[in-house]
């Protein structure tokens, strides 16, 4: 992954109102493409989900899916058809549009996993951020922090932010409970 960072350096854009309604539309393609019998549940998440704080240019979906036996046999060709690249991470799905064959300015992670995988508390996490402003805009000082200082190495960059992240999960559970 650090390698990914030195060909695609992190950078961060001021909100962009057109964040919602891309993902609206990219999530209707999703809709179009596949059944409820493959996918559940479509989500925005990551910082373009949250309005007002800078963002990578990078549309993060949350993928609810029925079985990972399912998605892979129907997603993976059809998304590929859609221009995404596919990779299996430890344990889920992910594939990424606009890098290839050349990078665009504007890229989507697709992140596809069964009810109750980690990948989830990607929503608890926006949700707090979205009724706490001030953790928001704490998320956003540290993102740029670190952006500058792990311009090259994205596998830095998220890992530097793993202590935030895991803090306010905590938060979230608190007070949702």
């Amino acid at each position: 992954m650090a390698d990914e960072g030195r060909i695609f350096p992190i950078y961060l854009v001021e909100p962009d109102p057109s964040w919602p309604r891309l993902y609206a539309s990219e999530a209707e393609v999703l809709r179009n493409e596949f059944g409820t019998d493959v996918i559940v549940r479509i989500h925005h998440y990551g910082s373009t989900a949250i309005p007002g704080i800078v963002a990578k240019p990078v549309i993060d979906i949350l993928v609810e899916i029925t079985d990972f036996e399912i998605a892979r046999r129907e997603m993976i060709p059809a998304l590929e058809k859609l221009g995404y690249g596919y990779n299996w991470y430890v344990d889920h799905m992910a594939f990424f549009k606009g890098y290839y064959p050349v990078e665009q300015p504007l890229k989507y992670h697709l992140h596809a996993a069964p009810a109750g995988h980690r990948l989830m508390d990607g929503l608890l996490f926006r949700d707090y951020l979205l009724s706490h402003s001030e953790e928001a805009r704490r998320y956003e000082e540290l993102k740029r922090h670190l952006a500058e200082k792990h311009r090259h190495d994205r596998e830095a960059y998220t890992d530097a932010k793993g202590d935030f992240i895991r803090e306010t999960l905590e938060k979230a559970r608190m007070e949702r409970a």
